[in-house]
C-alpha cells in the first residue's frame, strides 16, 4: 500500500523529474546499444544512510518510493552492498523470476532483464544499470539459443 510521500522524497522526485530528459539524452548511446528501456544511477552514502537516485523513468521511481516495502533496501541488495565493500566492485544480472519485493516491483513495471554494476569508493557505493522489458525479443531469443546464467549471478 502506498504511503504519503515525505518532503525528502518530494525533493528527490522533483530533482529526478527536472533532470530526466537530460539523462535520457546523455545515456541514449548506452541504452540504444543494449536495447534497454530503463537506465538508473544510484549513489549510496553509507555513513549517512542516504541515496541519490537518477532514473529515466520517474514514474517508476515514484511508484517504488511510495511503497515502503519496495523503497526499503531489500536483504538481497544489502548483501550485494556488503559484498561490494569487500570486493570494491560487482556485476549483477537480474533475469528469470522476481525473488523479492523490489524485483517484483520492477517486474510489475515491465522493467526486467537487467544488469547492474556496483563500484565502491570510500564510504560510497555507486550503482548504474540498464534493463529492458520483460518480453524483449532479443533477450527471449538469446535465452532460447544460449541460456543466461541463473538469476542473481555475480559476474565479478
Amino acid at each position: 500500500m502506498s504511503a504519503p510521500l515525505d518532503k525528502t522524497i518530494h525533493s528527490l522526485l522533483d530533482f529526478s523529474d527536472n533532470v530526466q530528459h537530460k539523462l535520457v539524452n546523455v545515456v541514449s548511446p548506452l541504452t540504444d546499444v543494449f536495447d534497454s528501456t530503463y537506465f538508473y544511477y544510484i549513489k549510496y552514502f553509507i555513513d549517512i544512510k542516504k541515496r541519490l537516485i537518477l532514473s529515466t523513468r520517474v514514474d517508476c521511481l515514484k511508484h517504488f518510493l511510495e511503497d515502503k516495502q519496495v523503497s526499503a533496501m531489500s536483504p538481497m541488495f544489502q548483501n550485494v552492498i556488503d559484498e561490494v565493500f569487500l570486493t570494491n566492485r560487482k556485476y549483477y544480472l537480474w533475469t528469470g523470476s522476481p525473488s523479492d519485493n523490489t524485483h517484483q516491483a520492477f517486474y510489475e513495471q515491465d522493467i526486467w532483464n537487467g544488469c547492474t554494476l556496483y563500484i565502491k569508493t570510500d564510504n560510497i557505493v555507486e550503482a548504474c544499470g540498464v534493463a529492458t522489458k520483460r518480453e524483449n525479443e532479443k533477450i527471449v531469443n538469446q535465452r532460447a539459443s544460449r541460456p543466461l546464467p541463473p538469476e542473481g549471478v555475480s559476474l565479478g
